[in-house]
Order: structure tokens, then C-alpha cells, then sequence
């Protein structure tokens, strides 16, 4: 019985909120098409894991645009992960991660214009097969 009443609980306090993002990706001033682009919500802790919001591919232009929901308590930390080889050594990938600011989540779309990924940054993680 307690554990239902914490659940309800839970349930009554989450609010749905969303964020929409768009942006074109490019490396070395060159367009990238067909790189995985993920609307992700960050979470803490090993418990729970980070939230897929949504995921496509950018277009023949490079572009992209996500846009996505979800049930939290607090105030959800959205953020894109894109996972590409520019800048990676040859046969790996690199998946770099850009944080969308707060102001964007339930309010307008969060316009990245060009989102440069040959500049490898402190979060990175690079795969090689």
C-alpha cells in the first residue's frame, strides 16, 4: 500500500515539459549528413539512466530538428547528443553532447544555427572498433 501511495505521489508531482531544438551540423566548414542526432534529458545517478526524447538523422543539408516530452519533478536538463566521426581517428566515432538552455524548455524552439563539431571538446567520447 505505501509503495502505491508513492507511486500516485510521484505521478501528481511530475509535469510534462518539452524542449524543441534545431540546427545544422558541420565540420570542417563542410555539411554533415545522415549523423545520429538524440534529444536526451539528463538524469543523476546510476538508478536512473538519461532520457531518449527523440532521435533522427540529419538531412542531406545537415540539418536537423528534435523535438520532445517528458514527465519530471524537477526541471528537466535537455540536451542533443550527436555521435559522428569529424575530428576522430580513422574507424571511430565521436559522440559529443550540447547542453540546451533552460529558458528553451516549454517556450520556443532552441535555434542552434551551425553546430561545429571538429572542435573536440572536454566531454567527448571517442570509439573505435
Amino acid at each position: 500500500l505505501a509503495v502505491i501511495f508513492v507511486l500516485l505521489n510521484f505521478s501528481i508531482d511530475a509535469k510534462l515539459q518539452g524542449v524543441s531544438v534545431t540546427g545544422t551540423l558541420s565540420c570542417n566548414k563542410y555539411r554533415q549528413r545522415n549523423q545520429k542526432v538524440e534529444l536526451m534529458e539528463r538524469d543523476v545517478g546510476l538508478v536512473d539512466p538519461d532520457d531518449l526524447l527523440a532521435e533522427v538523422h540529419s538531412d542531406h543539408e545537415g540539418e536537423f530538428k528534435l523535438t520532445g516530452a517528458t514527465f519530471e519533478i524537477g526541471k528537466i536538463e535537455p540536451y542533443i547528443r550527436v555521435t559522428h566521426n569529424c575530428a576522430a581517428k580513422p574507424g571511430c566515432t565521436r559522440v559529443t553532447e550540447f547542453d540546451i538552455p533552460k529558458e528553451y524548455i516549454n517556450g520556443t524552439t532552441y535555434v542552434m544555427d551551425y553546430v561545429v563539431l571538429d572542435i573536440v571538446q572536454k566531454r567527448d567520447k571517442e570509439t573505435c572498433k
